[in-house]
């Protein structure tokens, strides 16, 4: 009996761990799509992710990411996105 307990307590303890990668945490790793040309923080381009539009920066100074591009999200600072293109296009 304790073994299916413990099997359950696992079960549950993922699906804590994976509630707590919801919001804005959670989407390090996601793709998104560029709705606004995303260059850097002081014009912050925009992303649309999870069916919301979000800022977005480049995480490579210099670089600016054009329109319809796939880009990764690397990190969010202050609500906004910090991305990097994909190789897809």
């Amino acid at each position: 009996m304790s073994l299916f307990r413990g099997l359950a307590q696992l079960g549950s303890k993922s699906e804590t761990e994976l509630s707590m990668l919801n919001g804005v945490p959670g989407m390090i790793g996601e793709t998104a799509v560029v709705t606004k040309a995303v260059s850097v923080r002081h014009h912050p381009g925009a992303v649309r992710t999870r069916g919301e539009e979000w800022y977005a920066v480049s995480l490579f100074p210099g670089t600016t990411i054009d329109v319809g591009a796939t880009v990764v999200v690397a990190d969010v600072d202050r609500g906004v996105l910090v991305v990097f293109p994909t190789d897809e296009t």
